[in-house]
């Protein structure tokens, strides 16, 4: 499950292994005691995007986002997407028709190491 997320999850694979070994209840519903014992509870400092040597499948462009203002959240338009805007498959400043004066490719878009363009 891990390899196959573009999120980091912390100790997922040992809960995992919690929720496979645990003696859940044929029927009914668990106590609150109970479904306590079961909850995940990472560290949020530990959450992100992963980086792409980690996961094809990776966000790390949009995670976390590096100005929110370039990203309406719920905008229905796909210039206005940081995943299809700042996508590297789109060239090594993301897709072109996205950005303006404005909202640029570097304002909007994580590259690595802060260079300014993918490759």
């Amino acid at each position: 499950a891990e390899q196959h997320t573009p999120w980091s999850f912390p100790g997922i694979v040992d809960f995992i292994k919690l929720w496979k070994s645990a003696d859940l209840p044929e029927e009914g519903t668990l106590t609150a005691q109970a479904a306590s014992a079961l909850s995940w509870r990472p560290d949020p400092s530990l959450l992100r995007g992963k980086l792409p040597e980690e996961s094809e499948a990776h966000y790390w462009p949009c995670a976390p986002l590096q100005d929110k203002l370039c990203f309406p959240p719920r905008s229905q338009n796909l210039h206005m997407s940081c995943e299809h805007c700042c996508d590297p498959a789109r060239g090594p400043t993301g897709e072109a028709a996205c950005f303006d004066g404005e909202f640029t490719f570097a304002r909007c878009c994580r590259t690595p190491g802060g260079s300014g363009q993918f490759f």
